[in-house]
């Protein structure tokens, strides 16, 4: 009778039900991990080789020994009552302690049954005629073996090439993100748009294979990543951070995020660390545990954000950027889910870092990836680095570009944004001209005579607040350290925000026809940027960011004692806040709906709030005679609604579609990617140079046989 469980200690093993316990609690173990278990259970009275073990566990799959070493460490962890798995150099694995086999009852009397010899007639020249049959048979498989060990030799001998291939976008969609290797290397995942509805979810590719299937359930999916085991994916949708089996089922939320596209995330033992918007990284079990900060923020270092966690080999500590104004601070650290003290292996020019597996750290600098020996265990690095590619997009809070490594020394990475530029279009969605401007701007927002524009730009070498004359074509960088500006009603001052002060975002104001200068407008402890100033000039209204409710929206007066008062201070997110032009509503986008819609309320006080959008909408902007208000739908579409006055409510109008912005990233991070003409007829858009065009997915395999 089949074995139907282990006992060891104090645990036990139901093989049935592929269970851990211990003490009759269950042990969370990843399937491989298990896989590997149970091997050396059944075979607990001798070692069990690598080999063996690599090709019952991972069969049809090429892996490397660090594969069935996570493994290990995996179990050495969950069993951690006393060493039970010891290593025999050069051969494997072997359990060490009692075990005790539980069989099905009868299976006694069976076994001596199975030992009783049984009777055949003329057995004699059966066994001259089988020893004479064993005999060929054995001369033609020692011949079969030489011939086999030579082949293997030779492909041993060979040396092993890199290779290349890019990810092309399945039938009907268009590829929106970079590829995420499974640990195992044997799956890439990405998101992909439905060009006609503009929906994103995740598709799973097998390497082996060239077809790719969507994972239902995964709608409006950004920044994927695996389970160690390689058997789930997690993913963030509509500010919620969720998993789902990555051969399809339910789908299962963990926690909320601010934005989207935070920082990205990493699942390593039981445990998924997540960035968050504009904060440190915090970690979540996937059974559902409540979120639990790893790290946070260095105000006096003047941190901004963390982000990017990639897990180390024992799937406890992990590489993660920091992002500082101080080029002392910014880099690349080691941390742990222990919350141990973070340690810089990098300095700032590194933009983002992964864990290859064996022993390899990758890193993009100067959008150059290169792999350089790592010390997982010590965590140093060792040795010279080695250019893989050279015109990488690292990861982005602007894009969806990633850097992914897997066993069996596979490397993913690209998927960034095509080149963009400021661009004019008309209502029908026509390219009319490119604005001449030094390199990708957004933010776009015109001077109250629309013959200067604001815009900023986040490049390394270009960052700060933009002023570009339309006339004359002339740009002029007014603040290196500025962002999301607003101009004053009159067209001389300019409000702004930046990190220059412990690196928190706070206000400031500039004149554009006086000495240079800024005056501080408003420093507090939570970062804040400028959304709109009224009409009138009494009132600029801002978010700002807080640990507990996320994006609130802030009034504050340009006169008196300019105290800031809150306008909407919910659980929810509220951003993107426009004053309309008689100064009495406000357009905001908010996610209280679990998506983020467009929605207007009274101002300066907040009434009884309308819903502008439908099915989700970003990034309001009001025609300069308030009748008419803009936004960006899910899909990218520019839509049009007709406002009218009912008194003490507007009357809102049913949105129409305009045409399809060329835009690409998140609705909900810049303030916005476009600007409006006084009249509604034309749109400057912080567009894609080609529409559809982004870099592609590159998939490199054996890069260690690259030359140094």
């Amino acid at each position: 009778m089949e074995v139907r469980g282990y006992s060891f200690g104090r645990y036990r093993i139901d093989v049935p039900g592929r269970q851990l316990l211990r003490e009759g609690t269950p042990v969370q173990l990843p399937a491989k991990a298990f896989d590997t278990l149970l091997l050396l259970l059944e075979n607990h009275e001798r070692a069990v080789s690598k080999d063996e073990l690599m090709k019952a566990v991972w069969p049809d799959t090429f892996v490397s020994e660090d594969s069935l070493t996570q493994s290990i460490s995996t179990l050495r962890r969950a069993l951690a009552d006393a060493e039970m798995i010891a290593t025999i150099p050069r051969r494997g694995y072997r359990f060490i302690v009692p075990v005790t086999e539980e069989r099905e009852e009868g299976e006694a009397e069976a076994h001596a049954l199975a030992q009783v010899p049984v009777a055949h007639e003329a057995s004699a020249p059966r066994q001259l005629l089988t020893a004479g049959l064993l005999a060929v048979v054995a001369a033609s498989l020692v011949v079969m073996l030489v011939a086999a060990f030579v082949w293997f030799t030779r492909q041993a001998n060979e040396p092993q090439r890199p290779l290349r291939f890019t990810q092309e976008a399945p039938p009907g969609v268009g590829i929106v993100s970079g590829g995420t290797l499974s640990p195992d290397g044997r799956l890439l995942a990405f998101v992909a748009e439905d060009q006609t509805s503009g929906a994103a979810r995740v598709w799973v590719r097998p390497l082996a294979s060239a077809t790719a299937r969507a994972i239902e359930g995964t709608e409006d999916a950004a920044r994927p990543f695996w389970s160690p085991d390689s058997q789930f994916l997690g993913f963030v949708a509509n500010g919620r951070l969720k998993i789902v089996p990555a051969a399809g089922g339910a789908v299962r939320m963990l926690a909320t995020v601010r934005n989207n596209y935070a920082g990205g995330a990493a699942w390593g033992d039981d445990v998924i660390v997540f960035a968050n918007w504009r904060g440190g990284l915090d970690a979540v079990r996937p059974s559902g545990a409540p979120v639990k900060a790893i790290t946070s923020l260095d105000a006096a270092a003047q941190d901004s954000s963390h982000q990017w966690p990639s897990f180390l080999t024992d799937n406890h500590h992990f590489v993660f950027v920091v992002a500082s104004s101080k080029p002392d601070r910014a880099g690349i650290y080691v941390g742990s889910i222990d919350g141990e003290a973070p340690r810089r292996i990098l300095d700032g020019s590194h933009t983002v870092a992964v864990f290859a597996p064996p022993e390899h750290l990758l890193f993009v600098r100067n959008n150059t990836l290169m792999a350089q020996p790592f010390d997982a265990d010590r965590a140093q690095l060792r040795g010279e680095p080695q250019t893989l590619a050279d015109g990488v997009t690292p990861p982005d809070i602007r894009n969806s570009a990633t850097v992914s490594a897997a066993a069996g020394g596979l490397v993913a990475f690209g998927g960034g944004t095509g080149l963009r530029r400021l661009a004019w279009f008309d209502r029908r969605g026509t390219r009319l001209a490119t604005i001449d401007a030094p390199g990708t701007l957004t933010n776009p927002t015109f001077s109250p005579d629309e013959k200067q524009l604001l815009a900023v730009s986040f490049d390394p070498e270009l960052r700060g607040v933009w002023l570009l004359d339309l006339e004359r074509g002339a740009p002029n960088r007014l603040v290196p350290d500025g962002t999301m500006p607003m101009s004053s009603p009159n067209g001389d001052t300019i409000a702004f925000a930046s990190a220059r002060n412990a690196g928190v975002f706070d206000m400031y104001l500039r004149r554009l026809d006086g000495p240079a200068g800024d005056e501080p407008l408003l420093q507090t402890n939570e970062s804040k940027f400028v959304n709109d100033w009224s009409r009138d000039g009494r009132f600029i209204i801002f978010d700002s960011s807080n640990a507990k409710t996320g994006e609130d929206l802030w009034i504050l007066p340009t006169f008196g004692d300019r105290r800031p008062v809150a306008y909407l201070r919910t659980e929810y997110n509220e951003v993107q806040s426009r004053i309309s032009p008689n100064g009495r509503w406000v357009a905001y986008s908010s996610d209280e709906s679990g998506i983020f819609d467009v929605y207007l309320q009274s101002f300066p006080t907040p009434g009884a709030k309308q819903i502008v959008s439908i099915k989700g909408g970003a990034e309001p902007v009001w025609r300069k005679d308030g009748r008419e208000l803009y936004y960006l739908a899910a899909d990218r579409t520019l839509m049009a609604v007709e406002i009218g006055d009912n008194g003490s409510t507007p009357r809102v109008g049913r949105p129409r579609a305009l045409f399809r912005a060329p835009v690409s990233g998140p609705l909900n991070v810049y303030r916005s990617h476009y600007a409006a003409t006084a009249d509604g007829q034309r749109f400057v858009i912080d567009a894609v140079d080609a529409p559809g065009a982004r870099e592609s997915i590159t998939v490199l395999a054996n890069w260690t046989a690259l030359p140094s």
